[in-house]
């Protein structure tokens, strides 16, 4: 009534209950964007789906509204967005928890990935450059000496085998 539209847009009575039961109406301001904070608040608060969110009493709603109609401070309080976000979850719980293991997966590679850039690497400065070591560390440097003994013990190796058949055909 107050945006002119019903808060919940279903003709058919048994996805309305669905919908009812199951989803957040959209915020009156949203469709009405000049509404006061104050009183979509209030509106919100009588549509609210735990019983325990809404007004107890229909004096006290209707003392709300007079506060609103007053440009005093209303006695309803928005929930904060953890609020809504937990009783979002408790909805939702499927949903939730994907998306809570998605977060926290998402966080702890993010966490290794900065762990692994701080930590020093073995190819230092001078490390890339053909048959520098550079600053390497005394491990990593006797690693790649041996590695680059053992690639050229192959390449001489071959060589000898490409000579000793080129020595054959001659």
């Amino acid at each position: 009534m107050l945006t002119l539209r019903p808060a919940f847009g279903e003709t058919d009575h048994a996805r309305l209950i669905s919908q009812i039961a199951s989803t957040e109406p959209t915020r009156p301001s949203r469709r009405y964007p000049g509404l006061s904070r104050d009183l979509e608040t209030v509106v919100l608060k009588a549509m609210a789906k735990e019983p325990a969110h809404r007004y107890q009493t229909a004096s006290d709603l209707a003392s709300d509204l007079r506060r609103v109609l007053a440009d005093q401070p209303v006695a309803a309080r928005r929930p904060a967005m953890l609020e809504r976000s937990v009783r979002w979850a408790r909805r939702n719980p499927t949903v939730a928890g994907l998306a809570t293991a998605l977060l926290v997966l998402s966080a702890t590679c993010f966490s290794i990935v900065f762990w692994k850039w701080r930590e020093p690497s073995p190819w230092a400065e001078g490390a890339s450059r053909p048959g520098g070591f550079g600053t390497l560390r005394p491990g990593h440097r006797r690693r790649l000496r041996a590695a680059a003994a053992g690639q050229r013990a192959e390449r001489r190796s071959a060589l000898q085998g490409r000579d000793a058949l080129l020595g054959r055909r001659l």
